[in-house]
């Protein structure tokens, strides 16, 4: 009797420990991948900079900010039909 609670408590407890875990983030930094303009935005505070279309794709745009101190000079964020699916980070030499 004892070892079958035993081998039930250690199943539980199992149980609970793989379920507590977190489950990984997809997305760049603060954001999910597939998130809008709009939002990315919001969470980085840049609503002075709006988005630019790309040359080559009427579909893409993106949102670049720029630096003036430390060791990133630039951050583009770009969009594929509002939806962010990657962010370049430009640092300085």
């Amino acid at each position: 009797m004892k070892k079958s609670f035993f081998v039930i408590l250690v199943i539980f407890i199992t149980f609970v420990n793989v379920n507590a875990q977190d489950r990984p983030f997809i997305g760049y930094d603060r954001v999910a991948w597939g998130s809008s303009v709009s939002q990315v935005q919001q969470v980085y505070s840049i609503q002075g900079i709006s988005p630019s279309q790309a040359p080559n794709d009427p579909n893409i745009t993106f949102l670049l900010e720029q630096f003036s101190s430390g060791n990133i000079s630039n951050r583009r964020f770009d969009f594929l039909n509002d939806r962010l699916y990657q962010v370049v980070v430009f640092y300085r030499e």
